[in-house]
């Protein structure tokens, strides 16, 4: 088409006037590839296909899509925090600050007193760690209380004073406590060990500590000797079995072997002696009981009259082989049994009788009675004359009541060539080498200690005649030994 301008009687005049070449409409644009496309980065779909208007040279053409990962970059450093709740801390460095792949430091999250490691906020249960990240992260630990129970117990001579059952956070201490000892009796030892009656435990568990005690021992008084510390003492405590303390006695059946006790019954007594014939009586005595009967009970042994029969059954314990004594003052205090033929004793052995035999070992009898002769007390010596026979020496103490009615001591003050023998602390008796017969004294070693009720033999001078009872019991509450005028010595094996 071409434009013409008219001037017309004062008008501009336009006119149009057809081109005489034809006329066409603009091409539509085709969405395929390799055709033209007009708009840059216009998305078309074709059969499932996605394209793009691209420029290719200077062209705009449809061209296959390329979907484009976004690159992202890889950090230079990671950042590491540790921290803890208000009840512990960090040993080590708490932040750090690593490459990528490389590990931490190592750390250990560390309680307050009485708390416990419980784990770390991603799940880790160990309280020491050590990391290898791949990206910036916390990690918090956690921890928990601990609370532990402390029970103080008394035996039956004692008390506790204090709180005597404690709840105590761990790592703390708890409240003091003190054991006291009721009438007679002193504190000794706590169950662990520790000898101070007032104490406060730290608590690392749950404990149970149980006070014992000991009987309060008073001191002899013996006129013209001083009377030092306690060697060894047996107080006859009770046991759960009402057993004696076999560390320190043997019960014994009769036997002639001198190691059966330096040999029993020998002297015609018409007794089995049984080991279920001695224990303790639940109050803190030793029981020896002697029983009329036909019918030993299982434990019996043999009987002691050696060819004659026994009727009885009866005890006796010693300490050979495991406590032995060298000088010092030995006493016991015993109630004596009631009726006739009973032959109580509490006398001493020569540890070398099983080597040298009786009488050359000697015998220290530190006290015999007679069931029929209840009023006296009889303190001997046995040894091996000059001719090579047995002798003895026999010092008498008339009592001034029944020994049977109640307890009393009975006590040996034994020094180097010199014994000396005590009714209720009261001397009655003193020997030496000069006042015996010939040259074997033979008291200046170890002796060992036996405790007995035997069962004379008819007419016999000890004990006299059976007279009619079914049960005798010869009582013991304790053996002691102590130190006399700086000598004195106890051998336990």
């Amino acid at each position: 088409m071409k434009k013409f301008a008219l001037a017309m009687s004062g008008f501009l005049l336009f006119a149009v006037i057809p081109n005489s070449e034809s006329t066409f409409a603009a091409p539509k644009q085709v969405n395929k590839l390799g055709a033209a496309c007009t708009t840059l980065g216009k998305t078309a779909l074709i059969s499932h296909q996605k394209i793009i208007c691209k420029k290719v040279g200077n062209k705009k053409i449809w061209s296959n899509f390329v979907e484009v990962t976004p690159i992202i970059p890889v950090p230079l450093t990671i950042q590491v925090s540790y921290g803890t709740d208000l009840h512990g801390s960090i040993s080590g460095d708490p932040h750090q600050t690593v490459s990528p792949g490389a590990s931490t430091n190592q750390v250990t999250a560390v309680p307050d007193p009485s708390y416990v490691f419980v784990a770390w906020s991603d799940g880790f249960g160990l309280p020491t760690r050590s990391d290898s990240p791949t990206q910036d992260f916390v990690a918090v630990a956690t921890f928990k209380q601990v609370f532990y129970t402390f029970t103080y117990t008394s035996d039956s001579n004692g008390t506790i004073q204090g709180s005597a059952t404690q709840i105590i956070a761990s790592g703390f201490k708890g409240s003091l406590v003190t054991a006291t000892g009721n009438s007679g009796f002193a504190f000794e030892k706590w169950s662990d060990g520790l000898t101070d009656a007032t104490r406060s435990d730290e608590a690392t568990g749950d404990k149970t500590l149980e006070a014992i005690y000991k009987p309060v021992i008073p001191i002899p008084a013996i006129v013209a000797h001083k009377i030092g510390s306690l060697l060894w003492s047996d107080e006859f405590k009770d046991s759960e079995s009402n057993a004696i303390n076999s560390k320190s006695w043997t019960a014994r059946n009769c036997g002639a072997a001198t190691s059966n006790g330096g040999s029993t019954c020998m002297t015609g007594e018409v007794q089995y002696y049984a080991p279920s014939a001695v224990k303790l009586d639940g109050t803190d005595n030793l029981i020896i009981t002697a029983t009329h009967t036909a019918t030993p009970p299982p434990d019996a042994g043999p009987c002691g009259s050696w060819g004659g029969g026994c009727p009885f059954v009866s005890g006796r314990l010693d300490t050979q082989g495991k406590v032995s004594f060298q000088y010092g003052y030995i006493e016991a205090k015993i109630k004596m049994p009631i009726g006739g033929g009973n032959w109580p004793a509490f006398w001493m052995l020569g540890n070398n009788i099983t080597s040298v035999g009786w009488p050359l070992s000697g015998e220290i009898d530190i006290v015999e009675a007679g069931g029929d002769k209840p009023n006296l007390v009889h303190g001997s010596l046995n040894y091996r004359g000059g001719g090579g026979n047995p002798k003895y020496v026999t010092g008498i103490k008339v009592a001034p009541s029944d020994i049977s009615a109640g307890y009393h001591t009975y006590g040996v003050l034994w020094l180097e060539n010199s014994i000396s023998f005590y009714f209720d602390g009261e001397l009655y008796e003193t020997q030496t080498p000069s006042t015996i017969e010939g040259p074997n004294w033979s008291f200046n070693a170890p002796f060992f200690v036996i405790l007995n009720n035997a069962i004379a033999p008819a007419n016999g001078y000890y004990g006299g005649n059976w007279d009619g009872w079914q049960t005798s019991t010869m009582s013991v509450d304790y053996v002691r030994a102590w130190q006399v005028d700086g000598q004195g010595k106890v051998t336990v094996v």
